[in-house]
């Protein structure tokens, strides 16, 4: 079999929306100027991550459901499909949480009124 030859690709620079205002901006002398605005708009996610948590939890939870379902899939003797197994680790997941958020409702109601 004869190797295939690719031709090369040629890299556009790809158009960033700027920094916001209340974030710092600082400039990396030593790095190209595409990897300093990749560190910039990091930054910009992970001062939004502070005070977005939600989001947070959610991937969490699809992380951690990446570790449940193959214990759910292997449980079930190949009765259930991968899909399937996916699901129910979700609906796990989400039932569980749901009762620690009903457990601290009602034991520490003020935190919610």
């Amino acid at each position: 079999m004869k190797p295939v030859k690719m031709k090369p690709v040629e890299m556009k620079p790809v158009k960033m929306k700027p920094v916001r205002a209340h974030t710092r901006k600082r400039r990396l002398p030593s790095l190209p100027e595409s990897t300093a605005q990749t560190l910039e708009t990091v930054a910009e996610l992970w001062s939004e991550g502070r005070r977005q948590k939600l989001p947070l939890y959610l991937f969490l939870a699809l992380c951690f459901n990446l570790v449940l379902a193959p214990i759910v899939y292997a449980a079930a003797d190949g009765e259930l499909s991968q899909t399937q197994s996916w699901a129910l680790g979700v609906l796990g997941l989400s039932v569980i949480a749901l009762s620690v958020y009903l457990f601290c409702v009602m034991f520490a109601p003020e935190k919610f009124s």
